[in-house]
């Protein structure tokens, strides 16, 4: 019999011990599988056929004679329903499609983002106990409407050697591309890896037993999938006002799948929850799966008694459940409270098995508690996103407060420490550079500023690792330091400097890569010869060096190149130097 519990007596890990994680025996015979998949394809597939299910299997490809035959001898009233069924299935989902997108709202900046359909998915159709042609049409058509171009399915063969008809009915009318007789965990090894006959997908979805999760969660990384499923589970959620013989044939409905589904009514009524348990002991032994809804609802079922609506919500909210019947008089009223659950059922007049099979809603959906974070099966699942990035050169110039006609000296701060290690506090006038309100956060007042060279160096690091400054005010102040430090020692710049170079001393730069590679090669080369040697940084643009001279290479051309989107031509004439 189902137990009933007080929710305020109850804890959360009483509610949640739901761990899908397999048993170590489970890992080594799926590793072993894995493997065997892996060094000899087909032929392993072949003998897990028979070993497994019993089945003796010549040709692994299902064919369209095969296919043929199953539309032949089907019940015309189930095809129309199957159709019908997709038809609801596929209108849900096309809702879902997501629109790239385009951004250019500055002059030379484009931005934006497009989807891109998955090129091969593979979708898992468990066999075994019961046939589930709904699998299909809900793993399959989302796949279809998001554009993919290949679906291959697996399922596993009967002892006949043959797939259940309606499954392959189910399979032809969702748009299948290809089907193989193969199943368990020897089937998800043969999707992400390849076999012979069975092309590598990108992305396997589909339910399955534990070893069909474990196999999907061992070959994830090398291929992509869609969620690692536990057994089935169905919460409702219901007032006082509910039939008890409805609330038990929807928590049997679930139960009847797998006797480790978990069945779970939450209610604020103890005289619903006293019906609902005797309910389940009348309608149990009419079931044909009987004995499974059995061990179900007395291993894994509950009833739990909350003090009001309210709390009764929270319990759903812990326990997230993978169906979620809203069973009360206002259930919208209530809606916005439900966070966490996979597909939600709202009013007295919405079955579980509706929301499964038919009205359009993904029935692949999160269990054992991971509706927390993850979501029912959709389009999404089978597109990729991709951003793109486009600037001009002139934007570009903007973004990094590139003025025309000016050199750029790269040069690491620690140069600047040995520059003028000699000398002390250097006035920098920060005007113009900085606002009063940036000035003040750095620790300095409006005006001019004396700096030595270990203030000077902070001062730099401190305005690289600011995130809220403009690249325009950043560079900026950075001129500022170097054209004092330059200014007040006038015997560093000797004849030798270029006479461009000083007369542009205020726009010397310390971040940004040499845009005018000629007036770096003479810098380099002065600071090089100088009398007081110093350390020089130039990792961001490599040269050679020759008899004391500086030469840029072709090294240093293409990386200019990359980071300014110059042609080959351009980037050769900025750097006035031969090849």
């Amino acid at each position: 019999m189902i137990k009933l519990y007080n929710f305020d007596e109850l804890r959360p890990e009483e509610i949640l011990n739901r761990d899908i994680r397999a048993e170590k025996n489970v890992e080594d015979v799926v590793d072993g599988i894995i493997a065997e998949v892996r060094a000899r394809g087909d032929e392993a597939l072949k003998e897990y056929a028979l070993k497994f299910d019993g089945a003796k299997i010549d040709d692994l490809q299902v064919t369209q004679a095969e296919i043929d035959e199953a539309f032949a001898n089907m019940d015309p009233y189930f095809l129309e329903t199957l159709r019908e069924a997709a038809a609801n299935i596929e209108s849900f989902h096309r809702q879902q499609v997501h629109k790239n997108f385009v951004i250019n709202e500055k002059p030379g900046i484009v931005l934006g983002q497009k989807y891109t359909p998955i090129e091969k998915a593979g979708v898992y159709v468990p066999g075994g106990t019961a046939a589930y042609p709904s699998t299909v049409l809900m793993d399959v058509i989302p796949a279809k409407v998001a554009g993919v171009s290949e679906i291959v399915m697996t399922t596993p063969a009967g002892k006949d050697g043959r797939v259940n008809p309606v499954i392959l009915a189910a399979a032809a009318t969702a748009g299948v591309t290809k089907i193989f007789k193969t199943g368990g965990a020897q089937a998800v090894a043969a999707l992400a890896y390849g076999t012979q006959t069975i092309p590598a997908v990108d992305k396997i979805v589909g339910p399955g037993n534990i070893y069909v999760a474990t196999a999907k969660r061992k070959v994830f990384g090398k291929v992509g999938i869609d969620m690692i499923a536990g057994p089935s589970e169905i919460l409702v959620l219901a007032d006082g006002g509910c039939n008890p013989a409805w609330v038990a044939a929807d928590l049997l409905s679930q139960a009847e799948h797998d006797k480790l589904a978990s069945p779970v009514l939450v209610t604020d009524s103890p005289e619903l929850a006293k019906a609902v348990q005797a309910e389940l002991e009348v309608q149990i032994p009419q079931l044909p799966r009987a004995a499974i809804a059995r061990a179900s609802v007395d291993d894994n079922g509950k009833i739990i008694v909350c003090a009001d609506l309210h709390k009764a919500i929270e319990a759903c909210n812990i326990i997230a459940p993978e169906h979620l019947e809203v069973c009360v008089e206002d259930p919208f009223g209530v809606l916005n409270e439900i966070k966490n659950a996979g597909s939600i059922f709202l009013g007295r007049n919405v079955p579980e098995a509706l929301g499964d099979y038919f009205a359009g809603p993904n029935h692949t959906l999160p269990t054992s508690g991971t509706a927390r974070f993850s979501s029912p099966l959709g389009v999404d699942d089978f597109v990729k996103k991709s951003s793109f990035i486009y600037y001009t050169r002139e934007a570009l110039g903007e973004v990094f407060a590139l003025p025309e006609d000016t050199d750029y000296l790269a040069i690491a701060p620690a140069v600047l420490t040995k520059l003028a290690a000699r000398y002390g506090a250097v006035r920098v006038g920060f005007t113009g550079a900085l606002t009063p309100e940036q000035l003040a956060q750095y620790g300095k007042g409006t005006g001019v500023q004396g700096i030595s060279a270990a203030d000077a160096h902070s001062f730099l690091a401190a305005l690289d690792a600011d995130t809220s400054l403009s690249p325009r005010r950043s560079a900026a102040a950075r001129a500022a330091v170097w054209d004092a430090f330059f200014r007040q020692a006038l015997e560093l710049l000797p004849t030798t400097l270029p006479q461009g170079l000083r007369e542009v001393s205020g726009s010397l730069l310390t971040s940004l890569t040499a845009v005018d590679l000629a007036a770096l090669e003479r810098t380099l080369e002065f600071l090089a010869t100088s009398a007081e040697p110093v350390d020089i940084t130039a990792d961001a643009l490599p040269g050679d060096w020759a008899g004391g001279h500086y030469t840029v290479s072709d090294a240093s051309r293409a990386a200019v190149q990359s980071f300014f989107n110059l042609s080959p031509a351009a980037a050769q004439s900025a750097s006035g130097s031969e090849p």
